[in-house]
């Protein structure tokens, strides 16, 4: 699609159009890869550890893990302090 074509066009049938092209675009390349985030979520560190999301307060509770409110209530987990802590849990399974 190298022309392009300039027409008188209304802002609704504008954003349909695009939201249409960006929909096909997702559907045919659903392995896109998405840059991994720097924090996650409770749930998600729990994921990550197999065990419960009440494990995962208790730890940062406890000073395993450092956790940051955003937004008032919040609660994230940098993912860097995340792998640090895997990796020595998985030391100690060895």
């Amino acid at each position: 699609m190298n022309e392009i074509i300039l027409t008188s066009i209304t802002k609704d049938a504008l954003v349909s159009e695009i939201t249409g092209i960006i929909l096909n675009a997702i559907k045919e390349n659903k392995s896109i890869p998405f840059p991994e985030k720097d924090n996650l979520s409770r749930k998600e560190v729990a994921a990550k550890f197999g065990v419960s999301e009440v494990t995962i307060h208790n730890w940062a509770k406890n000073g395993l893990l450092t956790k940051y409110k955003i937004n008032g209530s919040t609660v994230i987990y940098k993912r860097s302090e995340v792998e640090k802590l895997l990796i020595k849990v998985e030391a100690r399974k060895r």
